[in-house]
């Protein structure tokens, strides 16, 4: 599950800001995602009786979107930055995404 990875780096964040005083512990961590059903199945319990091969990891993210250390918010595929960083684009698509990125200005 990488949502559990990221979220295991954010929470791990959120601890080490707050050590240092930026971060407040009343911030919710927005983990930003493109699969719907997996954000509705970590907020909603009602699908756990469905699902039979449920581990630990998936435990884990669950608690964590009820004890409010991180949340989900949907981003389109089109706009998720993770994408050009791994596909091959087009010239256009490209200039895009290093407008997007803040790396060229327009």
């Amino acid at each position: 599950m990488t949502k559990m990875q990221a979220m295991k780096k954010a929470i791990w964040l959120r601890h080490f800001l707050s050590e240092i005083g930026y971060f407040y512990d009343n911030n919710v961590v927005v983990i930003q995602a493109d699969n719907n059903k997996a954000m509705n199945l970590a907020r909603n319990p009602e699908f756990h009786a469905h699902i039979k091969h449920i581990d630990i990891q998936y435990h884990f993210v669950c608690e964590a979107v009820d004890c409010y250390l991180v949340d989900f918010e949907f981003v389109p595929i089109i706009k998720q930055a993770a994408d050009e960083l791994t596909k091959a684009l087009f010239a256009v698509k490209f200039s895009c995404f290093l407008i997007q990125s803040s790396l060229i200005f327009n």
